[in-house]
């Protein structure tokens, strides 16, 4: 009979909110498309159709080269481009996903700095 009160309509205003949560707070945001995938490299080519990229699943840690129309779950790889791809969500707003410009933008993270100190 507990069980059946706390499942009340009433009780889930109460459970879904933290009354003691600061002003402001995002108690249940909705998730981005895309945000359990990261994009860790492109490999492209003068031909755009021979493009790959290497995406990983942030959930499972799984790494996994996609090509051009391979589908993930609920996405269709559409464009592979240097630094980004671009993933249709079944007709919904494409999903951008980018590499992390800063990581070889600097001299002192450069490939020969990092062979040299071989981190």
């Amino acid at each position: 009979m507990l069980e059946d009160s706390i499942h009340a309509d009433f009780y889930q205003t109460i459970i879904k909110n933290n009354l003691f949560a600061p002003l402001g707070t995002v108690l249940n945001p909705t998730p981005k498309p895309g945000a359990h995938l990261k994009l860790i490299g492109t490999l492209t080519r003068q031909d755009p159709a021979k493009a790959s990229a290497i995406l990983q699943n942030t959930t499972t840690g799984e790494q996994q080269t996609v090509v051009v129309g391979d589908v993930l779950g609920e996405f269709t790889i559409m464009k592979i481009e240097a630094k980004q791809i671009t993933l249709d969500h079944h007709g919904k707003a494409p999903v951008r996903l980018r590499l992390r410009e800063h990581f070889f933008s600097t001299e002192k993270r450069s490939l020969k700095t990092m062979l040299e100190k071989k981190i």
